[in-house]
């Protein structure tokens, strides 16, 4: 019997510290499930974070792409425009300064009209589209009838009017 009490006392030693072990077990299991959750919330976050910041890359290269594209074409103007016949550049300028006013409207227009031919025909626009041009810069001046009057002022009006492949068009 004795022995059996000491088996017993053995027994019960071992199962209290298997019972704390275990409880330990849990207690330190709960702990590295709340660590394992915590760090998957933080990984899902992060994850969120990497597709924010991908999605971003791909809206820079697409923004990289229209930049590109909008400086090629920028570009293609500044060249184009480096040809463009204009009155800054031109020799016309240096004459328009020494120029005598018009007195008399039909001076004017026969002055309007032999520019415009003559620059129509360095162009290659058949005679026909440059009269009609003219036509509608006429009509222009006719419409406000002050103009007519105040020939100084009308010859330095600009109009809107482009001559362009032989078509009157709206310059924008």
């Amino acid at each position: 019997r004795i022995e059996n009490k000491d088996k017993i006392g053995k027994l019960e030693a071992e199962l209290k510290e298997n019972q704390s072990k275990c409880k330990d077990g849990q207690i330190k299991s709960v702990k590295l499930e709340t660590e394992l959750s915590e760090m998957q919330r933080k990984a899902a976050k992060l994850q969120e974070e990497v597709t924010q910041w991908q999605l971003n890359v791909e809206n820079m290269k697409d923004n990289n792409r229209v930049l590109k594209e909008e400086i090629k074409l920028l570009k293609c103007f500044s060249e184009a425009e480096k040809h463009e016949k204009t009155f800054e550049k031109s020799n016309f300028k240096k004459e328009y300064k020494n120029a005598k006013i018009p007195y008399l409207q039909h001076e004017l227009f026969a002055a309007l009209h032999n520019v415009i031919s003559k620059y129509a025909k360095e162009e290659g626009i058949g005679e026909d589209d440059s009269n009609n041009f003219f036509k509608k810069l006429e009509a222009e001046v006719f419409v406000k009838e002050e103009m007519l009057f105040q020939l100084q002022h009308t010859a330095q009006r600009t109009s809107d009017l482009k001559l362009c492949n032989g078509r009157a068009m709206l310059h924008s």
